[in-house]
């Protein structure tokens, strides 16, 4: 993910003089990763506070609701609410869309990537969901209320080092499979785009429904089901 580095005011050193005059104080601009990491560095931090201070799900403060986020959900949460960026980079070369080498999944965007009591979008988080053997099926039921803005699902997991030996491919596949349940139409993946990126899945798409509720059991007719699948589970990869 990307976040703004350039002209950042930071803290600037402070000389022998300044220190004796009082003035402990100094400012200055300055550009680079240096710059963009603690910025991205402070947005987890404050996505992180907004589970363990009770914020989740509206966006009201309530200690009952408070709770650990795992680190692969905060990733999840920072990855669904990034901003895909257009434009060019600054060696002329047009961005490609996420994920992309140069953007990866966008830029980040706290507002967006949690509910505020001013929000129109509704948030649902799911964690600490475990698989234990190949083809292992979860799945949730949901309906989507009429809105201008896209059904976004997002899945990370942590995955174990693979063995020295290794070409480099994960030890766990976990794949995401939408559904809209009336007609069993898959709506993600689309064709073509099965297993692009690993250990982190993420899809946009627009759907338009009645309300938006998650429900628990089985499907209803016109609502959509969104499933993980344990595709690979290599523990000797």
């Amino acid at each position: 993910m990307v976040a703004p580095g350039g002209y950042i005011k930071s803290a600037a050193r402070v000389t022998t003089q300044q220190y004796e005059n009082g003035d402990t104080c100094q400012e200055t601009y300055m550009s680079g990763t240096s710059m963009a990491s603690p910025l991205a560095a402070g947005s987890v931090a404050l996505i992180r506070q907004y589970f363990t201070d009770g914020y989740y799900p509206l966006g009201i403060k309530n200690t009952q609701n408070a709770f650990q986020p795992t680190g692969a959900l905060l990733k999840a949460v920072l990855i669904n609410g990034a901003s895909p960026m257009t434009g060019f980079n600054s060696d002329g070369i047009p961005l490609e869309p996420p994920p992309s080498c140069r953007q990866g999944w966008g830029r980040i965007h706290v507002a967006a990537s949690i509910r505020l009591p001013t929000a129109n979008h509704e948030m649902i988080v799911l964690q600490n969901e475990s698989f234990t053997t190949t083809a292992q099926r979860k799945g949730v039921c949901f309906m989507v209320n009429g809105t201008e803005e896209a059904l976004k699902a997002t899945l990370t997991w942590y995955d174990p080092a693979p063995s020295v030996v290794s070409d480099g491919t994960i030890v766990n596949d976990l794949d995401m499979i939408v559904t809209f349940v009336t007609g069993k139409k898959q709506i993600w993946p689309i064709l073509g785009h099965q297993d692009r990126v690993k250990q982190c899945q993420k899809n946009g798409m627009e759907l338009t429904q009645e309300r938006d509720i998650l429900r628990a059991g089985h499907c209803l007719q016109n609502t959509n089901l969104a499933e993980l699948c344990a595709s690979d589970h290599r523990k000797n990869c």
